[in-house]
């Protein structure tokens, strides 16, 4: 029989472009071919990887034991009814062999989500009970610890999870949530200095080799009398300093600092301080020192130098580093109470360095200073400092991107950059009757459209000069923000986006909206901790210490695909394309709000 028209196969899907060249089985990694795959993976031209996949290398790998051990493992939530239900038509007796059991919860015994569930037999009437959660902490239910660390890591306490709780209709949660979060504090402390001892080890492993000719600069000799070996064993490193308070402002109660690797980005160190005892505020005499929660005493502001003081001091005893480099936005005496502080030893110099994602954002704020000051004053060519084709919002928010890129173009050459920052001011200067492109980069690959069109043979337009009234005035901003100084602290390229990003994953746990004690506010820092430098798979160790075993399948299997999720997203902003696009619509944000006004004090009555 001859097969109809029109009707043809379904043909099976065998792969497009966009799929993976080397298609078929996912062998079974092994951790030592987990890091191989990735470096593999960095060693690609095409692949950009993002810090999450840098540190979430286990993803690749696969546990064989997941599936073997799904069937008889991890909590559920089910409904009393159909349980008993299930009970009844299903369970003998095995007293008087008859199908007449029914399940009931005895109500008083309940100790939060964990309930006394009790067999009884009708006819016989012998009774077995059990905990529908197994102990995991002295008294303290494996359920209840699960479910506390939960509405922590969700940025929820004991108000959301008794709204949670009453919603789901389940029993109401353990009614002391301070003892949970201390006995989770704890082990979250533990599992986070474990995870900074081995980011310590990895930024040990890109420690900084001391150059013969800039000894001067970074650390002279050491003391005579200090232990030879002991200095062998010390590396030195750089890290990236930065404060972060709970409230704005300068009056908050709660505040934390943290050290990142320069070369890791991973982080090394936190300090947690508190102006709050709640002992204290509620006892008529104040609480012993020991059992103080209170751990720093003066203006909020101060929190970010003390904790640097009390990290680098830390360092040697901690992880055999010394924190001879620090990056930090300047925002602080931070760099400076180091310095003077000392903290190995007077011949030992620490050397600070510049943000630069600070250093460019002092370009707009100068300009837009400028902007403010020169307010109805009219220039040499009888004209205002801003309005069109002069020194605008949008104008303002260029010259201070170039003058970033003009940085972050030329790491390592103190030279190049300074003339790439000089070159934008000349670029912007330039017009048709006077070009003044001496200084921009030359040929086809320069970002300079004048020289570009000069190899292309094509005709060019400055269409976005800025009058030499204007750029004179602002001449004396370019010059303080050239000088050899400045840059040389910015020869780097680094920024504090790590500990900016660090420190959104602290108030995602930690909400500012709600204060918290001191251990509450610990075991979100150490939390976020775990997350940042291993991924979210690194509170298997925290579910561990809970259970005293295995953290649970479920876990395992939710946690893997978070970070799954998490670096694929952050795969994704690091291309190009996403990186231009998202800077479009930055622009067209700013562009609208400029454009539009519905809000002004006064101005719709």
């Amino acid at each position: 029989m001859t097969k109809p028209i029109g009707i043809t196969k379904k043909r099976k899907f065998h792969g497009n472009r966009h799929t993976v060249k080397n298609s078929g089985k996912v062998p079974v990694m092994t951790p030592d071919k987990v890091t191989d795959k990735a470096s593999d993976a960095n060693s690609s031209d095409k692949k950009v990887n993002s810090a999450s996949s840098k540190k979430c290398k286990y993803i690749d790998a696969c546990d064989p034991n997941i599936i073997d051990d799904s069937l008889n493992s991890g909590n559920i939530i089910m409904n009393l009814k159909m349980f008993n239900q299930l009970v009844e038509s299903a369970v003998c007796c095995k007293y008087c062999k008859n199908n007449s059991v029914r399940v009931t919860e005895i109500i008083s015994k309940r100790k939060g989500l964990a309930s006394l569930i009790q067999f009884l037999c009708d006819d016989c009437n012998k009774t077995t009970e059990s905990y529908s959660s197994p102990f995991a902490a002295s008294t303290k239910f494996e359920v209840n610890l699960r479910f506390v660390y939960g509405m922590r890591v969700i940025g929820k306490g004991q108000q959301g999870a008794e709204s949670l709780c009453a919603t789901m209709n389940l029993p109401p949660p353990p009614s002391r949530f301070q003892d949970y979060n201390t006995l989770l504090r704890n082990y979250c402390e533990d599992v986070a200095n474990e995870c900074m001892q081995e980011a310590a080890k990895e930024a040990s492993e890109f420690h900084i080799e001391e150059d013969t000719d800039n000894d001067d600069d970074l650390f002279d000799d050491v003391d005579d009398d200090e232990d030879e070996s002991n200095v062998e064993k010390l590396s030195n490193v750089g890290v990236i300093m930065d404060g972060s308070w709970q409230k704005r402002g300068h009056t908050s109660l709660n505040g934390f600092v943290s050290a990142c690797s320069f070369d890791t980005g991973k982080i090394l160190d936190v300090e947690c301080m508190s102006k709050f005892c709640h002992s204290c505020k509620t006892n008529k005499k104040p609480c012993k020192q020991e059992s103080c929660m209170k751990n720093y005493e003066g203006v909020s502001g101060g929190m970010e130098s003390q904790g640097a003081v009390s990290i680098f001091k830390r360092s040697v005893e901690k992880y055999n580093l010394r924190y001879v480099k620090y990056l930090g936005d300047g925002d602080s005496k931070g760099y400076q109470d180091v310095q003077e502080s000392e903290p190995y030893g007077s011949n030992v110099k620490i050397s600070k360095l510049e943000c630069v994602g600070h250093v460019q954002k002092r370009m707009g704020s100068r300009l837009r200073t400028k902007v403010k000051a020169m307010k109805g004053k009219k220039l040499s060519d009888g004209k205002i400092i801003s309005g069109k084709g002069r020194l605008t919002k949008k104008t303002i928010d260029s010259l201070q991107n170039y003058f970033g890129l003009a940085i972050r173009r030329n790491r390592g050459n103190l030279k190049a950059m300074r003339k790439d920052v000089w070159a934008t001011f000349f670029h912007r200067l330039s017009t048709d009757e006077k070009p003044n492109h001496h200084m921009c980069p030359k040929g086809v690959d320069s970002w300079c459209k004048f020289e570009r069109a000069k190899v292309t043979k094509e005709s060019y337009t400055h269409n976005n000069s800025l009058p030499e009234a204007v750029m004179n005035e602002i001449k004396p901003i370019f010059q303080d923000l050239s000088k050899e100084e400045l840059l040389e602290k910015c020869l780097h390229g680094q920024t504090q986006n790590v500990n900016e990003c660090f420190n959104g994953v602290v108030w995602s746990r930690l909400p500012k909206t709600v204060f918290i004690g001191l251990e509450t506010f610990k075991l979100g820092v150490y939390d976020s901790v775990i997350t940042f430098n291993e991924g979210n798979l690194g509170r298997i160790k925290v579910l561990q210490h809970i259970t005293g075993a295995d953290a649970g399948v479920n876990s395992i299997i939710g946690y893997r695909q978070m970070d799954k999720q998490r670096v694929k997203k952050a795969d994704r902003a690091q291309k190009e394309n996403q990186k231009q696009k998202r800077q479009r619509k930055r622009g067209c944000k700013r562009k609208l709000e400029d454009e539009e006004e519905f809000y002004k004090a006064g101005a719709f009555e």
